[in-house]
């Protein structure tokens, strides 16, 4: 019951996120002056095509989450009979859950071109 609840929770909070930027989208609002010397209509495709971005990381975060909690699910479905079993697989599984912020923050991490070129400079230095 508490897994459902959990996935139902992060399920609407991440809808909320894709109508409110689907909303921003459409409602029609200007980003300001245009000092920079794009036309308005640049900047709106600009920023159009980050709201996606965002909306598709939004995504999968949500089919991340899905698939950390999975193991859970299943452990329930197959050992509930078995109480030791059922102890250990759930240890198992919940430790995989653990993962789902540790890959939520790389996904955020890893859509900034800046960070993820810092990150592959890193990662070069090391081996």
């Amino acid at each position: 019951m508490t897994v459902l609840m959990i996935l139902l929770l992060t399920t609407y909070a991440y809808t909320r996120i894709f109508l409110a930027i689907r909303h921003l989208r459409f409602s029609g609002d200007k980003i300001g002056d245009c000092s920079t010397g794009q036309s308005s209509s640049n900047l709106e495709r600009k920023r159009s095509l980050q709201e996606q971005k965002f909306a598709k990381s939004c995504a999968l975060v949500v089919v991340i989450n899905y698939l950390c909690y999975f193991p859970s699910i299943v452990s329930y479905l197959y050992f509930k009979d078995d109480p030791v079993n059922f102890r250990v697989s759930h240890s198992w599984s919940m430790t995989v859950y653990a993962l789902n912020s540790i890959l939520n923050s790389v996904i955020f991490f890893w859509k900034r071109p800046l960070l993820r070129e810092e990150a592959l400079k890193v990662l070069r230095d090391i081996l």
